[in-house]
C-alpha cells in the first residue's frame, strides 16, 4: 500500500491573502485539505501554520497540526525542507514513506499531480521534486531548467550561475508541491542532502497559479467557472 506523509504549509504571515479567504464558497485551506482526504493509500497528515485561526480550522479538520511556527521557505526547497522534519521529529510526529509538502495558496493541485510527480520521482531516482510551472519573468528567487534538474539561485548570482543569452527568457517558478522519497529520509527522521538529487516536475500552466493576491483570487474564480463550463470540478 502506497504510503505517504502530507504536511500543509499554511503561512500567509508574508503579506499574502488570507487563507479563510473563500474560493467557490469554501477556504483556500478547505481545498488542500479535501484534497489530502481524496489521496488512496495509508495517508499521515500534518499541519503548520503561523495563524492560529488557521491551526484550529485544521485542527476542525482533522488535521494534526503542530504547535511550532516555521517559516516557509517556499522557493528554497532545501531550507524549507530542512526546516520542517526535525521539528516533525522534535514533537515525535513520524514521517511514513514519501514526503509531501503543499502550500494552500495553490489551489488547482489535485490527487493525480501528487501520484504523477511521486512516479516521476521514483523514476527518475530523485531525492527530491519541486513541481514547477514556466514563466516569463524573473523573480528575486526562481528556479532554471538544467540538464534535467532544478538549479537554485537568485537574482545576485544570475551572472555567474545562468548564461545571459537572448533566447533564455522561459524561467521555472515553484508550483506549490514539494516531495521527498523515503531514500533521503533516515530512519531517525534525519534529511539527506538533496543538493545534487532534485528534479523539476512541470505542471500546467492553470495548475501553477499562486493565489496570494485579489487579483489572483478574480483569476482563479474565473478558471473554476470556465471548467465547470466544461463539466470539471
Amino acid at each position: 500500500m502506497n504510503k505517504i506523509t502530507v504536511v500543509i504549509l499554511a503561512s500567509s504571515s508574508d503579506g499574502s491573502l488570507d487563507l479563510m479567504t473563500r474560493l467557490n464558497g469554501e477556504p483556500l485551506l478547505a481545498r488542500t485539505i479535501d484534497l489530502i482526504r481524496s489521496l488512496p493509500g495509508n495517508i499521515t497528515c500534518y499541519g503548520f501554520a503561523a495563524d492560529k485561526r488557521h491551526r484550529n480550522y485544521m485542527t476542525r479538520r482533522g488535521i494534526d497540526c503542530s504547535p511550532t511556527p516555521i517559516v516557509t521557505h517556499r522557493k528554497n526547497f532545501p531550507r524549507l525542507v530542512s526546516g520542517v522534519v526535525p521539528v516533525l521529529q522534535s514533537e515525535g510526529r513520524e514521517i511514513r514513506g514519501t514526503l509531501s509538502l503543499l502550500d494552500p495558496h495553490y489551489p488547482f493541485l489535485d490527487r493525480n499531480d501528487i501520484a504523477r510527480a511521486q512516479k516521476y520521482m521514483h523514476d527518475r531516482k530523485c531525492g527530491g521534486l519541486m513541481a514547477v510551472v514556466k514563466s516569463r519573468r524573473t523573480p528575486y528567487h526562481t528556479l532554471v531548467e538544467s540538464n534535467g534538474t532544478v538549479d537554485f539561485f537568485t537574482r545576485k548570482s544570475h551572472l555567474t550561475r545562468v548564461p545571459m543569452r537572448q533566447e533564455a527568457e522561459l524561467f521555472y517558478l515553484p508550483a506549490g508541491m514539494m516531495l521527498v522519497a523515503p531514500s533521503h529520509l533516515d530512519p531517525d527522521g534525519t534529511l539527506r542532502t538533496l543538493d545534487d538529487a532534485m528534479c523539476g516536475w512541470e505542471v500546467d500552466e492553470y495548475k501553477g497559479l499562486d493565489v496570494r493576491e485579489k487579483t489572483d483570487l478574480a483569476l482563479a474564480h474565473k478558471l473554476l467557472h470556465a471548467r465547470d463550463d466544461r463539466g470539471h470540478r
